[in-house]
């Protein structure tokens, strides 16, 4: 169940291809994966817990996704800031 669920949220949450992830994006997948080997391997194997534990970290996603939107200065503390490595070919 855990596995559907997943798999289910992640396609919900993330419609970008890897290369346009962003690095929030890149540990909220492993921390989801997380969240259900607890509740799975732990003493409570229950699937509500799980579903909820899901939605949690989906829903701080939308939250902190969207007031990057709002607030710039935000999206610069959460991403940082891009470093160019190649500019003009130099």
């Amino acid at each position: 169940m855990g596995y559907w669920f997943l798999l289910l949220t992640v396609r919900v949450l993330s419609r970008r291809p890897g290369a346009q992830m962003t690095p929030f994006e890149f540990v909220l997948i492993p921390l989801i994966g997380g969240v259900i080997i607890l509740t799975t391997i732990g003493d409570d194997h229950s699937d509500i817990n799980t579903v909820c534990a899901v939605i949690t970290v989906g829903l701080m996603h939308r939250l902190v996704s969207s007031l990057k939107q709002r607030f710039p200065l935000f999206g610069i503390l959460v991403d940082g800031t891009p470093l160019v490595l190649l500019k003009k070919g130099e």
